[in-house]
């Protein structure tokens, strides 16, 4: 069930939070096992599947309400719950039972496994831009993840991400998200792993990106990317601009080119 907000939102009437509680109360009387507590509509979708610029947890103040009032049965969150210790605050103050993650496990399927072994660090941090929802309900292609390049893909990465026995000198040259990622990659498959950046820091266009308001979540996955780069063992050279002859002196066996070239005329492809 869920309370669509929408009086929050154009001034439509909806459900407000003391009608869910009521609500609850009348499935429990009547046999009701758990309640699953969301929130939105097609009319604000925004809260059915938090955008980036929505509050993590959004719909706590409705789990807690009705557990306030009195419900007994489990009650389940969802809505942007991504960080671990958010988690497991509301369930320790009692505003949910259960908490639901969908986005979350998309981008990570690992996450419960890597909270459990307390390595909190390794998950890697959905966006929430929704372009997973997108894909299947908008654009009607596989599901696909801007922060996991597994996602609609899990054969052929499992097919090509076993360790190689024959370790190469690969050179990355471009040290924003693309050029972080396919170092991660290539440094976990087992090759020596070298990543130029041209500027003082890794993330390129990134770093911007996570500087306006609300979009912290971008700034998780910098932080998330530089993490992943050092435990990789990726030798990274700050402030080296990759010239022909620079490439040549090096002498890798394989380069990537992860830089970002505009054209006004580019095709523009979501792949």
């Amino acid at each position: 069930m869920g309370s669509d907000r929408l009086s929050k939102r154009g001034g439509v009437d909806g459900w407000s939070i003391a009608d869910s509680v009521e609500l609850c109360k009348i499935v429990e009387a009547n046999g009701g096992t758990a309640v699953n507590i969301t929130s939105g509509s097609a009319l604000t979708p925004e809260w059915s599947g938090p955008a980036y610029y929505m509050p993590s947890g959004c719909n706590t103040d409705i789990t807690e309400a009705i557990k306030r009032g009195g419900v007994k049965i489990p009650i389940w969150i969802t809505g942007k719950i991504m960080d671990p210790s958010l988690a497991e605050e509301i369930l320790r103050d009692d505003k949910a039972d259960f908490i639901v993650m969908g986005r979350a496990l998309i981008a990570d399927p690992w996450w419960p496994v890597k909270v459990k072994e307390g390595r909190v660090e390794d998950i890697v941090p959905c966006i929430c831009d929704s372009r997973c929802r997108e894909d299947v309900m908008v654009d009607f292609v596989p599901m696909s993840c801007t922060v996991n390049p597994v996602v609609g893909y899990e054969r052929e990465f499992q097919a090509k991400l076993p360790r190689t026995t024959k370790k190469k000198k690969v050179l990355v040259i471009g040290g924003g998200p693309g050029g972080m990622q396919a170092s991660i990659i290539a440094a976990q498959k087992g090759h020596k792993v070298t990543l130029w950046e041209k500027n003082n820091a890794l993330g390129g266009q990134l770093i911007l990106a996570a500087i306006p308001p609300d979009k912290q979540d971008l700034g998780n996955l910098l932080n998330y990317l530089n993490v992943q780069v050092v435990k990789a063992g990726v030798k990274v050279v700050l402030n080296k601009k990759a010239t022909p002859a620079e490439v040549k002196k090096f002498a890798p066996d394989a380069v990537i080119v992860a830089v970002w070239f505009h054209s006004l005329v580019a095709p523009y492809s979501r792949r």
